[in-house]
């Protein structure tokens, strides 16, 4: 991209942040929303309400750690970012002297445009920024200041926070929501010497984040003792390595892969699948276009605000907070969590570091709309919007497609669970989980998703939305014609 394009683009972009910024400040006013003639003072009072939700959760998806800077801490992954430039920073066995914004882009992390100065943007854009040096990450993580109290940075680095001591050096990171469920909207921005900007742009919330290798970052940190004396709490598992070392528990999350994490690890120590003898990670879900969606996760374990509750407490590893499911009380099911007490995690109003953030938290997630499809456009042939048209016929009538995933939910209202028989997979993962069924799969934004990498069900097994189609058409012995399976694939893309 010529240079006067990328800043004719970089000022467009600027000026709509600094509207949107105005617009946002403008919206938040306390006359927001005043009376009139067909508004009483309740209606209003419920806007308003509405409103201060929306902020609030937004901030705690995008900002709160939850405390979660504690584990992060005592596993010391902040020594790995930081390298050995910095007093306390370590090399890791990758050989990596500091994580440098290449490598972080490189491994999945995104960086909120919207977040940098102007000036640091103009300085990247002609070369002036370092992006091979581990000290240009930390300026990113604090690049809109410090909190002189507790250290927190207001950084740049979507869902990362770091917390620093008073020499700049970092003494831990925590993360958010969006470390996960966030990415960004490439601007396909380059510098001067034409080295790429991927993974730089304005954040989208709710859209996960399947480029994030999370198994890889964590291995990095120096000190993955914590976690292993975890799996091991329980004592032998069946069919799972034993003791399991440091070692084992690095080598075991390099295996993960971008856009995967296994977040019933921690609850029943399966580090592998003994049918298959490699790791069970699931693809990082979607957090938009849950209003209406009773269950959250692939395997069901409870609504939105449950799974909130559930991964600050015990997969963000948030500190001091308070979680209760006696279900994980069922130690041939969850032996870690049984051991360990995590049904029963109980802190001080005062001190509790999650509870107080979780309806706005819920209330946010709810206002995400799935994205539309990027295979819709407006110079769509007829051809194409005819295959769309006779797809959903398909979707609707013959394929049965609609008798789970109902329109306009794409999933069903109540309890929208199946057992593995009903959907012809095997039980692995749906076994994990308190109930031992596979949730229907809301279906809005899922042209989107079929952009992006992954594949489709819970691990990815089916690489494209033909692969699906086929599964079931095999599976129900539906006899789908050519036409009518390529139809409905065209169909779905349209979601």
């Amino acid at each position: 991209m010529p240079r006067t394009r990328a800043f004719a683009i970089l000022s467009l972009f600027t000026g709509l942040a600094l509207l949107l910024v105005g617009g946002s400040t403008l919206a938040l006013s306390d006359s927001r929303h005043p009376p009139d003639a067909n508004t009483n003072q309740r209606d209003a009072a419920i806007h308003e309400h509405a409103d201060d939700l929306m902020e609030q959760g937004r901030n705690t998806f995008r900002n709160d750690t939850f405390g979660s800077e504690g584990f992060f801490g005592a596993i010391g992954l902040h020594k790995a970012i930081e390298g050995t430039k910095f007093a306390g920073g370590v090399k890791t066995d990758l050989g990596l002297d500091g994580v440098s914004p290449a490598t972080a882009l490189a491994v999945g992390l995104k960086v909120d445009a919207e977040a940098l100065p102007a000036s640091l943007v103009t300085a990247v854009l002609n070369d002036q920024v370092d992006l091979t040096d581990p000290a240009t990450t930390l300026a990113l993580l604090k690049v809109n200041g410090v909190d002189p109290t507790t250290g927190e940075g207001n950084g740049a680095v979507v869902g990362v926070k770091g917390f620093f001591n008073s020499d700049g050096s970092l003494k831990s990171v925590g993360i958010t929501c969006g470390l996960c469920h966030s990415t960004v909207h490439n601007l396909g921005l380059k510098t001067a010497k034409g080295v790429a900007l991927d993974g730089i742009g304005p954040r989208l919330d709710g859209v996960p984040n399947r480029d994030l290798n999370v198994g890889l970052i964590v291995s990095l940190a120096p000190n993955l003792k914590p976690v292993a004396d975890l799996l091991n709490s329980a004592g032998p598992q069946p069919g799972q390595p034993s003791p399991i070392t440091a070692d084992a528990v690095r080598g075991a999350i390099r295996t993960w892969g971008p856009g995967k994490f296994d977040a019933e690890v921690f609850m029943d120590g399966k580090v592998i699948n003994p049918a298959t003898g490699k790791t069970a990670p699931t693809l990082i879900p979607p957090a938009y276009g849950l209003a209406g969606v009773n269950m959250h996760t692939f395997t069901g374990w409870g609504s939105v605000t449950y799974w909130n509750a559930f991964v600050g407490n015990l997969e963000m590893h948030g500190q001091p907070g308070t979680f209760f499911d006696p279900r994980l009380d069922q130690k041939d099911k969850f032996p870690i969590a049984a051991v360990n007490n995590f049904g029963h995690i109980s802190s001080t109003p005062d001190k509790d570091r999650i509870t107080d953030k979780l309806a706005a938290l819920h209330f946010y997630q709810l206002s995400l709309p799935a994205p539309a499809s990027p295979f819709v456009i407006p110079t769509d042939s007829q051809a194409v919007k005819d295959a769309r048209s006779r797809g959903r016929a398909v979707f609707e009538d013959v394929a049965k497609c609609a008798a789970c995933h109902v329109p306009p939910l794409f999933t069903e209202p109540g309890w929208n669970m199946h057992l593995p028989s009903e959907i012809g997979i095997d039980s692995f993962q749906a076994d994990r989980s308190p109930d031992g069924r596979y949730r229907t799969t809301p279906l809005g934004g899922l042209g989107s998703r079929a952009q992006q990498q992954g594949g489709f069900y819970h691990d990815g097994r089916f690489a494209t939305l033909t692969e699906v189609v086929n599964h079931y058409n095999d599976f129900q012995r539906l006899n789908l014609s050519d036409q009518q399976k390529s139809d409905l694939v065209e169909y779905l893309k349209s979601l």
